[in-house]
């Protein structure tokens, strides 16, 4: 599946670099500010495995995480270099 091209789409290997790539040019452009990215939810929950399994781990393992809601709030927060997820798939707004 990591590899694997879905039908009319690209490969979940190609969305995972591009993110990488991404997050790189946040890094350099908003670095120690606040940054509000707006996405659907199989590009939430790839970001989410990229920031916590950037090693080539299955990405299967997302399935773990269910489906990401409708206008759910996911948080990360920069510590020690690294982001660390704070809440995923919240909904305590609606």
């Amino acid at each position: 599946m990591w590899v694997v091209r879905r039908p009319c789409g690209e490969r979940f290997l190609g969305i995972a670099g591009r993110l990488r790539s991404f997050l790189a040019g946040v890094d350099r452009e908003a670095a120690g500010r606040r940054v509000l990215i707006v996405a659907h939810g199989s590009v939430v929950a790839l970001l989410r495995h990229v920031l916590e399994h950037d090693d080539g781990t299955d990405v299967r393992d997302i399935a773990g995480y269910g489906e990401v809601r409708n206008t759910a709030i996911s948080t990360w927060e920069r510590r020690d270099g690294r982001l660390h997820l704070v809440e995923f798939n919240a909904v305590p707004h609606l």
